[in-house]
């Protein structure tokens, strides 16, 4: 049987982490739901294939083209979830729905949650927190901090796909 003390923290640290996470889910439920009928409605192929062991993703295919990316990074202190929209014309971003759950101080292990919603050609981002819009003012550095990651992604994933 676990000492009363031990299991005290872990319940109180579990509560913590679901009530954090809970943060955004309404609004990431919908997005998850707006990524999901966009496959749907491009008849998309799953094709299944890690460019890197430590990074999760589904890569949806159209005409031999990477169109939809969903992509899991776990940091040490936090998790990292995108979902990405590739223009079928430019072969660009269209769009990226980025969440990014991390601790926002360590003492307390507060989370902080926010989703990005990141419109490269239009330099548009749209953050929110606690299920609401924040802001909409273009973020360049949450738009650089992981674009050549996702274009080495695309390029490496698409070479696997077109040589099988």
């Amino acid at each position: 049987m676990m000492p009363l003390k031990p299991f005290m923290i872990l319940i109180m640290t579990i509560l913590t982490f679901q009530s954090c996470r809970k943060n955004n889910d309404k609004i990431e439920l919908a997005f998850e739901k707006e990524f999901s009928d966009s496959i749907k409605k491009n008849n998309a192929e799953l094709f299944k294939y890690n460019y890197d062991e430590l990074t999760p993703q589904k890569s949806y295919f159209v005409n031999s083209k990477l169109r939809f990316l969903k992509v899991h990074l776990g940091p040490e202190l936090g998790s990292i979830d995108a979902k990405i929209y590739f223009d079928e014309k430019t072969k660009s971003i269209k769009k990226n729905v980025l969440r990014i759950i991390e601790v926002e101080d360590w003492k307390t292990e507060k989370l902080v949650d926010t989703i990005f919603v990141i419109y490269p050609n239009e330099k548009i981002t749209h953050a929110y927190v606690n299920n609401k819009l924040a802001t909409n003012k273009f973020n360049k550095r949450v738009y650089n901090w992981n674009k050549e990651f996702i274009n080495n992604l695309k390029t490496d994933t698409e070479e696997k796909y077109n040589s099988r």
